[in-house]
């Protein structure tokens, strides 16, 4: 595995924990808030992926382990855009003004 790949997936990691310390640190509002959970749950899940290939990169070499994150975060990363659809659905029904 070329030491490229392990850099680039260190990079994508900071970036989604960053992504999620954001949503942590946010006001949801309540009309949103079950669909953004849902959001929050499938990219912590696709982070964990990403956390579980770069271990493959620090156990020696481990492909088997990269793969494994890799796949995990491909097929959790098909549930972003169904979790934003809803997201932006629900908004519909958010008053607006927000109190």
């Amino acid at each position: 595995m070329p030491p490229s790949c392990k850099d680039a997936l260190i990079a994508t990691n900071k970036a989604m924990l960053a992504t999620e310390d954001v949503l942590d640190q946010g006001h949801i509002p309540a009309c949103i808030a079950r669909q953004v959970q849902q959001f929050k749950y499938d990219w912590q899940g696709m982070e964990q992926g990403v956390s579980q290939a770069i271990s493959g990169f620090v156990n020696g070499n481990n492909i088997d382990l990269y793969r494994q994150g890799m796949v995990k975060f491909a097929e959790i990363a098909q549930y972003v855009q169904p979790d934003m659809d809803r997201i932006t659905a629900a908004e519909k029904t958010c008053p607006k003004t927000i109190p």
